[in-house]
């Protein structure tokens, strides 16, 4: 990015990583980089980049214990790369709106005022609290519950996918992970009258081919069968051609769709815009 060119910057922080992405802010939204700090909490920590030069590009290990340390981590490269210089704005969301906002707002004390009153929602994503009530509600979550809690060893799919032969405790997590799955496409699919469309997305979603192969095994009685090759080359159609519901791979863009946001506020005029 040049000295004349200004930036969007879009952080996206999920429960074990905060991914970002630097958006020029002009009617195309080219993207200038992205990248993760992943596996935070655990030993074996990444901070990564990929920059439009081959030469931005670097993955080295780091420290980041939790997600204080990672935003440290990040808001320290930031600062060794001037970035903050060329911005006109950074986005970021959050796990709930609450009942009162419907749309992306800019960042005001009474919109920081307003969100605190719906920390009690979700004290660990709402970052306003982090730091004192949910210190006892991230312990509970993060190392007491989910796939963590359930294995006692990892969050992360891909570490216990890989050991689940040898461990039955992370055979248990992948078992609970697909039992929960199946049971709210099986709410869903009651409530709305049965599916047409099924659509996986997400980093576990778009790239396990052997979780969404376990979720769909069961769910036959509603239509729903994968064709295995297409299945396994995370095709974006893994259905089979006369399965009653198609079956899809999405591959979202969370960090353009929060830049686009970003440009709706501004007023700045995008190419997705336009074509409405």
């Amino acid at each position: 990015m040049s000295a004349v060119e200004k930036g969007i910057l879009t952080i996206n922080g999920g429960s074990s990583s905060i991914k970002f992405a630097l958006f020029t802010a002009s009617r195309l939204l080219p993207l200038t980089l992205r990248g993760q700090i992943a596996r935070i909490g655990m030993p074996d920590s990444v901070f990564s980049v990929q920059g439009a030069d081959q030469i931005e590009h670097f993955a080295r290990p780091v420290a980041a214990k939790d997600h204080t340390a990672g935003v440290a981590l990040l808001m320290d490269w930031i600062k060794e790369r001037d970035i903050a210089s060329s911005l006109v704005a950074v986005g970021h969301r959050i796990v709930h709106r609450g009942p009162n906002f419907h749309e992306p707002q800019r960042l005001t004390l009474e919109l920081v005022e307003a969100l605190r009153g719906l920390t009690a929602l979700d004290p660990e994503h709402l970052p306003e609290e982090r730091a004192l009530a949910a210190k006892p509600f991230n312990e509970m979550v993060n190392a007491k519950s989910g796939m963590l809690g359930a294995s006692e060893t990892s969050a992360d799919m891909r570490d216990l996918l890989k050991c689940e032969d040898q461990d039955p405790r992370a055979a248990e997590a992948v078992a609970l992970f697909g039992d929960q799955i199946r049971k709210w496409i099986g709410a869903f699919a009651a409530a709305l009258g049965g599916l047409d469309m099924l659509v996986f997305a997400g980093g576990i979603g778009k790239k396990s081919p052997v979780v969404r192969q376990r979720i769909c095994a069961a769910l036959g009685f509603l239509g729903i069968e994968l064709e295995g090759l297409r299945n396994e080359a995370n095709a974006e159609q893994i259905s089979t051609a006369a399965a009653w519901v198609k079956v899809r791979v999405m591959r979202t863009n969370e960090e353009r769709v929060s830049a686009r946001s970003v440009c709706r506020i501004l007023g700045i005029v995008t190419e997705k815009q336009e074509s409405k």
